[in-house]
């Protein structure tokens, strides 16, 4: 989980840090490390939605 003084655009270039070393690609859904990698990021990109993290409403918006 972030660090209580990071901001969003470092917590989302994390995320996509973990996303490409657990292979940053679509998988059969089925794979251990989709399942690991996919749910991590979107656990935590829903919870910073849900928790109003830095102004964040919109997912699409910040991830682009």
């Amino acid at each position: 989980m972030p660090q209580v003084n990071e901001n969003l655009i470092s917590y989302i270039a994390r995320a996509k840090d973990l996303w490409n070393l657990a292979g940053g690609r679509k998988t059969i859904r089925t794979e251990p490390i989709y399942d690991m990698g996919f749910n991590f990021i979107m656990r935590g990109c829903v919870s910073a939605i849900e928790n109003g993290a830095m102004g964040v409403t919109d997912l699409k918006e910040e991830i682009s």
